[in-house]
Parts: structure tokens; sequence; C-alpha cells
């Protein structure tokens, strides 16, 4: 008899959520007869399971090695565990190699844009191998309203918490807030540790004038599905890069590897174009700000994509976030990093 005692079950990874269902059967099949009936997956060949089996012995002149194989036990008693190795390292220590095999099972309704962006997202998960990082929230306070969109911050902290598979305590987080005391506005810096400890800084709140910055634009683009982009963690070196390359500049403007203007290193950004105040989409590649949501959310801005040759039709131009609220900005698209003259460039 066979039984499916869990169908189409969604597990949560690092960079991808996949579906699985257990199949569960009694058989007097040996083990050989078990895997030459087992593999290859479908899963794996795509379907019609035959034909396209066909296919990919036809254009795969090599082995795939341990990709897509077997990698289990079997214990005295006969019982045994195996599992499919997908996205699984091999690690070759005589000749200091990696080899990482990703993939995906094709149909006959299969996309293949989409499968692609599959097996990106499937792969995203070797540029995720760090744990040396933390979540952060910077968060304006005053005596008199305690923490400004108190209510958004901790919602951003739990999505991204949630996305790198962070376990926090959120009462206690929150309760953390309440501990505040000072008889002025400050800017607090919650850090939460990948272990799910957090640590509340409160530090002095400077206060700007109305003055607008004088913003470059960055030289370079940034790659609109960096991971980091999303979440606001201690991994800023996108950020630290384009304030390097401008270190007398009192922010940098970002643009994206198709020409889309994105967010500044400090903030997101906000443009009155054609009538209309607007800021671009999160798909851009940009933090989902705080102030931003809110912005959003009363109408008082709308989404656009906003590209490089737009700065020259922009009749003003704002740095936003929740500490520092609106700050003019002056965009100089022709700016030279310190140390490049004109003529060099």
């Amino acid at each position: 008899s066979v039984k499916v005692p869990a169908l189409y079950t969604v597990e949560t990874y690092p960079t991808v959520h996949t579906m699985t269902s257990t199949v569960v059967a009694n058989s007097d099949a040996g083990l050989c007869e078990v895997f030459d009936a087992l593999f290859p997956g479908a899963s794996i060949t795509g379907a019609p399971k035959v034909r396209t089996s066909e296919i990919i012995e036809a254009l795969e002149g090599d082995g795939r090695g341990i990709y897509t194989g077997a990698i289990g036990i079997v214990a005295p008693d006969g019982s045994m565990e195996f599992n499919i190795a997908i996205r699984t390292v091999w690690v070759d220590r005589e000749r200091g190699q990696a080899e990482y095999g990703v993939g995906g099972g094709i149909v006959w309704d299969s996309d293949p844009h989409e499968e692609w962006r599959e097996v990106e997202h499937k792969s995203r998960v070797l540029g995720r191998a760090r744990s040396d990082f933390r979540l952060l929230e910077t968060m304006a306070w005053t005596p008199e309203g305690g923490v400004s969109l108190r209510g958004r911050h901790l919602a951003r902290l739990k999505s991204s918490a949630d996305h790198f598979d962070i376990d926090i305590d959120l009462p206690m987080i929150d309760a953390l807030f309440d501990g505040v005391d000072a008889d002025g506005p400050r800017r607090l810096r919650l850090l939460v540790a990948p272990d799910g400890s957090a640590e509340l800084q409160v530090l002095e709140h400077r206060i700007h004038g109305d003055t607008p910055w004088a913003v470059p634009l960055d030289l370079e683009p940034v790659p609109s599905e960096h991971e980091f982009l999303f979440h606001k963690t201690t991994v800023r070196e996108v950020y630290d890069n384009a304030r390097h390359r401008f270190p007398d500049a009192p922010d940098v403007l970002l643009w994206n590897e198709r020409g889309e203007l994105t967010e500044t290193t400090t903030g997101n950004l906000v443009v009155e174009l054609d009538g209309e105040l607007v800021t671009p989409p999160v798909l851009c590649g940009l933090l989902p700000g705080t102030q931003r949501a809110e912005l959003l959310d009363t109408g008082e801005v709308v989404e656009r994509v906003v590209r490089r040759e737009d700065l020259a039709r922009v009749d003003a131009a704002w740095m936003v976030n929740s500490v520092r609220g609106w700050v003019p900005i002056e965009v100089d698209s022709a700016a030279r990093p310190a140390g490049v003259s004109s003529s060099d460039a």
C-alpha cells in the first residue's frame, strides 16, 4: 500500500521556499531495485520523465558526480535513510576546488526566464555564507512621543528576522524602547545578533538644518538583486564603497544596472517629477524604509521608476528616513571621486 501523510509541505530555507510531499510504502524490493525505480527523481528530470531523461543524456557529456545522486546510510538492522543530493557542495580538498550543483526540473509550460531566476535564487545562499552580521534598526526618539514609527520598525525587523531565519523575542525588544530615559531627542540604534540577542544604543540626535545637501551620483551601479539591499543590517559594503569614492560628500545617490535610481547611502529617495512626489520601487534594489512606507500609505508619495536621465527633469529631490525626516538634496551627476580631476575622467 502507498500512503501520503504529508502533501505539499512548504519548507523554508535561507534563500528559498521549497514544497515537498511525503510518500510511504511497503515493498519487498531490494535496495538496488528501489534505487532503480526511484532514480532519477521526477523533480530532477522534469516531465515527461522518460523523454526528459533522454534529452539530459544527449545534452550532458559528463556524469554529474554526487549531484542529483543520493547520500545516505544503511543501518545494521536493514533500515536506511537517503536523500537526493541537490544544492550540495562537493569539495575536492586535493585540488582546493568546490562544486555546487543547482537546477530545476523542466516541464512543458516552464518559462525559461523564470527557471533561470529560480536557479539564481537557489544559488544565492553561496553569497550568504556569513554569520558576522546583525540586523539593524535606527530610530528617532523623543521624551514626548517615544520611538517614531515604532510599529513599522518592529514589523520590518520581524520581516528581516524571518528572512534570515533569526529567532527573535519581539516583546522583549519592544520593551527595551520603554526603558529609554533622556531629557531630549535621541537616536536609537538597535542591533540583533543571529542568536536573537539584542542591544539598544542610545545616541545623540544631531539636528540638521534646511540647507540642501550636495549629493553626487555614484559612478558604479548597485546589483538590484543584492540580498542585503532589501534588509537593514550591518552589512553595508555597497554603501561604504560609495561613500569611500566620495569621502567629502554628505551622502551619495545610488543607481542599479538598469540605470534606475534606487536610494542614497543614508535613506530613501523622493523626487518631484511631472508634478508628483515619487519614490523608486523596492524591486529596483533598495531598503523599504519606514518613513518611505508611511509616506506611501498616506498617499503623499507614489512609487515610480526614476531613471538617471530623468534627473534633468526633476524639480526637487529629498533624502528621507525616520531619523532625519526630509532632507533636501541637490544631485550632481557630473561629480568626480576624490583625487580624480575632470581631465582624468
